[in-house]
């Protein structure tokens, strides 16, 4: 990205002269993953990154074992830029904390520059992550590859819901065609209410800023397109996201209804609601919410990873069946 204030070492630059063809071949491959958001430049400093200091070699990026590196290189860049062009994030953890948690960590004690340049060590340790947490990230690449064509780039670069419709303003500033992932989201399910659940909730889980303004754009996008016949009681009932996630909590027994922890989240619910009404569209709720309602926003929004996790467990292996179905077509 344009405000990049890494400094190349003297390695740095005696390898990338020494192998330009070999950097360039992946720097590319950057390139067509995420088209319109690395300039050639910082496509370059990341493929030098991920050859000397991640010690990748190009078959294994030009094969795809380093796409899950990339793409924390892609959240982490959006993230710092947003970050120092001091616009709004939502303070909503996202799930796996496990996963990010490192990237926010390097953000606020280095320099923009040097924490770009970690985010290939922090990507070298997560490639090495739990099994549990690689089959999350293949069911997001897989919902991807089941929601474009087969022979887009796309569908090649295993591209997430969330990462297909990202797009930049042409300014440092990037954009998610929210009404795409309803349609995506949509596309995926066919009708079938865990599915729909599922992506959903993949969606919200790979977003990287005002996570819940975005995701409630998505759910009405979803109430507009989807064909009335089709859609599940939850959609048909409710008007933002954080309602759909406490009665779909409540249906999979995360929080018994006759509980003060449910009426605490509720609570919450209906100031967030109320609040929504209030605000410019552009405006973050969360952040004119108390701290008690906050608080249980975040409690509410953490059970977004488990029921991801309660459907991802139940469908990998139907979904990868799917996208198996889709190669050679």
């Amino acid at each position: 990205m344009a405000k990049n204030t890494y400094v190349y070492t003297d390695a740095d630059v005696w390898n990338l002269f020494s192998n330009y063809d070999e950097t360039k071949e992946v720097a590319d491959y950057i390139m067509k993953k995420y088209p319109s958001f690395f300039s050639k430049k910082d496509a370059i400093m990341h493929a030098t990154r991920l050859l000397n200091d991640s010690n990748y070699t190009k078959q294994e990026v030009l094969s795809g074992n380093a796409d899950e590196t990339i793409d924390l290189i892609y959240k982490a860049e959006v993230y710092l830029a947003r970050s120092i062009r001091n616009n709004e994030e939502s303070k909503v953890p996202f799930k796996p904390i496990k996963q990010h948690k490192p990237i926010i960590t390097f953000k606020r004690a280095l320099t923009f520059g040097l924490a770009v340049a970690a985010v290939t060590i922090v990507g070298k340790e997560i490639k090495n992550a739990t099994k549990k947490n690689d089959e999350y990230v293949n069911i997001s690449q897989n919902i991807g590859m089941l929601t474009s064509l087969p022979d887009s780039e796309d569908y090649l670069y295993k591209r997430d819901i969330v990462a297909q419709n990202t797009y930049s303003l042409g300014n440092g500033n990037y954009v998610y065609n929210t009404n795409q992932m309803a349609l995506d989201i949509l596309e995926f399910s066919k009708g079938n209410n865990d599915l729909f659940s599922l992506a959903l909730y993949d969606t919200y889980y790979n977003m990287n800023y005002d996570k819940l303004r975005n995701i409630d754009d998505v759910f009405l996008a979803l109430k507009i397109n989807a064909a009335s016949e089709n859609v599940n009681e939850g959609l048909n009932n409710y008007n933002y996201f954080i309602e759909y996630v406490l009665n779909d909590a409540v249906n999979n027994g995360l929080v018994k209804k006759d509980s003060k922890e449910y009426q605490r989240l509720l609570n919450a619910v209906e100031s967030y609601k109320m609040a929504k009404l209030k605000v410019d569209a552009n405006v973050a709720v969360y952040n004119n919410l108390n701290d008690s309602d906050q608080l249980a926003i975040n409690d509410l929004v953490d059970f977004v990873g488990e029921l991801r996790s309660i459907l991802g467990d139940k469908y990998k292996e139907a979904i990868v069946t799917m996208v198996e179905e889709t190669k050679g077509r």
